[in-house]
């Protein structure tokens, strides 16, 4: 996720603290839920004391084969409801197959024709009647944890889970990302490899440039003059200038386009400090540039407008020539309108090098995914429970997660390759994964190489070249905010967040003019309004964060 999106979609906490909704903009992001923190001091007593007899109340331990977690057969419950979609289903058959092997079954106690995560977790809380297990999303998940509703999990991950433990002392991040304000961890995430890094892409008309006989860009300026050369040179050969050089399925694309000066949309480290994009110089620099490339008509008119069928719209049109987006949906248009547009290629290329001569993508796949499983205080075999979530971080469990069931929804041959069964593979890949249960968001190794049933060979190389060359660049951590931080923090990135959407917008369609005159005083608004309050807030939680 690039770090602007990111403040929308991971830290714009004014939205989750009442919302856990989260956000992709434009990239099916993920969906959130939140949650109410009602009956949450009611349950600080007992999360007390569940942590303090937790030991007291251990299983003794007993040698079992394989990966059985419990000699009798055990029942543990569930609430798992996100993304106003997905609840629990205990029919689903990957938690069947763990339940063989585990011992352990889980029950989910939210409906699954349920369609309000938010809802589902309000009636969760009020009840009082916690389940052994919560999902949740990571920002709520913390906040539960110091009223009460979860316990921490590191003495029982030392002493129960060495998968986790093992993964956790690999990449001390994990701890970092899970860590509640309280300084306890509450809740296990989902883990992406880092080879599995990549995320978005630049792509250009093939089709055009070799019509126009172009060379690919390779700079910022060499893009600038190929979309110019779009605009007048009419390689789609209808004799009109219509074509839409650079464009777009979300008003973020324009911002897409800041990375080539330097400059960021929300947060950004400079030499360890935090600092706020749109007050940099970098900002104002590219403001005018990118008025300059509207004006010039590089970029969709109707860009803040346009919406989600950009693609299909501009492309079915065959207007379109350039955009920075998902290069798996995107470039599956080489195929979909192929008779519509004969000869169209969308093809990925590499970042043009920006103002300092560095190609960068600023978007990256995160190494932790927005949803996590913690264990309530009122369950009575939280040693079971985190045993459980140990199980999903073994080879049994990553297989089952990522894949399905054995010979139901995939195969292996005799080297242990693994391939997908018709089953799955006819219709929507990952949606016939989740069906039974596999591909959603809840705790295990995510398998980084699964992408390679869902990518077209032009993919694929595009993926390589954007991890050989170390293009994605480092994203702005997700920081955890003290309770009075939190609070000022949602206020006044609010405010802001509203008026730097107003004037980027006005700057680039031109209706204001880009100069120092109207910079200086969108900063010093920006002060008004408690910008330097804003950035020690976060220096603060982001020094507390490498510690």
């Amino acid at each position: 996720m690039k770090t602007r999106k990111w403040l929308t979609i991971l830290t714009c906490t004014a939205l989750l603290a009442s919302l856990v909704s989260a956000c992709s903009k434009n990239n099916n992001t993920t969906s959130g839920e939140t949650e109410n923190q009602t009956n949450a001091s009611s349950n600080a007593a007992n999360a007390t004391e569940a942590e303090k007899t937790n030991a007291a109340n251990a299983p003794a331990e007993e040698t079992l084969a394989g990966s059985l977690i419990s000699k009798d057969p055990l029942q543990l419950t569930i609430h798992m409801h996100y993304g106003n979609r997905w609840a629990f289903d205990d029919n689903w058959s990957v938690f069947k197959e763990a339940a063989k092997l585990t011992n352990v079954s889980l029950h989910g106690t939210t409906p699954t024709t349920g369609t309000d995560s938010y809802e589902m977790a309000n009636l969760m809380l009020a009840s009082g009647e916690l389940p052994d297990i919560i999902h949740g999303f990571h920002d709520w998940m913390k906040q539960q944890g110091p009223e009460g509703v979860l316990i921490d999990l590191k003495d029982l991950i030392n002493q129960y889970a060495p998968n986790i433990k093992a993964m956790m002392d690999a990449d001390p991040g994990i701890e970092k990302y899970a860590r509640a304000s309280d300084g306890k961890m509450y809740f296990i995430p989902s883990v992406v490899p880092q080879d599995n890094i990549v995320a978005k892409g630049w792509m250009i008309r093939q089709d055009w440039l070799d019509k126009l006989q172009l060379p690919v860009p390779q700079t910022y300026q060499d893009y600038y003059n190929t979309l110019k050369a779009f605009k007048e040179k009419d390689p789609n050969g209808n004799g009109k200038a219509d074509e839409v050089p650079y464009m777009s399925r979300n008003t973020g694309g324009v911002q897409d386009l800041l990375i080539f000066w330097d400059a960021d949309y929300g947060w950004q480290l400079r030499d360890g400090k935090v600092a706020w994009g749109p007050a940099e110089q970098q900002f104002k620099d590219a403001l005018t540039n990118i008025a300059k490339w509207y004006k010039e008509g590089l970029i969709d008119k109707e860009i803040f407008t346009r919406g989600p069928q950009a693609r299909e719209e501009l492309f079915g049109a065959n207007v379109g020539g350039s955009t920075h987006d998902f290069m798996q949906s995107t470039t599956k248009f080489n195929e979909s309108i192929a008779e519509q547009v004969p000869g169209f290629q969308m093809q990925p290329i590499a970042p043009p090098a920006n103002i300092n001569g560095q190609h960068v993508e600023e978007t990256k796949n995160s190494t932790y995914l927005l949803h996590g499983w913690g264990i309530s205080s009122k369950s009575e075999h939280p040693v079971e429970a985190i045993k459980y979530f140990d199980f999903w971080y073994g080879k049994e469990g990553e297989l089952l997660a990522n894949y399905g069931v054995k010979d139901d929804t995939y195969t292996t041959d005799a080297s242990g390759s693994i391939d997908l069964t018709p089953k799955v593979k006819e219709g929507n890949l990952l949606e016939n994964l989740n069906l039974v249960g596999a591909q959603l968001e809840y705790p295990h190794t995510v398998d980084p190489t699964f992408s390679r049933f869902q990518n077209t060979p032009i993919v694929n190389e595009a993926f390589k070249m954007y991890s050989e060359g170390n293009y994605p660049r480092e994203q702005f951590p997700v920081l955890t905010y003290l309770e009075d931080e939190q609070k000022r923090y949602d206020e006044i990135l609010g405010a802001i967040n509203t008026y730097v959407n107003e004037m980027f917008q006005k700057w680039v369609m031109g209706n204001q003019p880009v100069d120092d005159k109207s910079f200086d005083a969108f900063v010093g608004k920006m002060k008004e309004m408690g910008l330097d309050e804003m950035v020690q807030i976060q220096q603060a939680a982001y020094d507390r964060y490498v510690k």
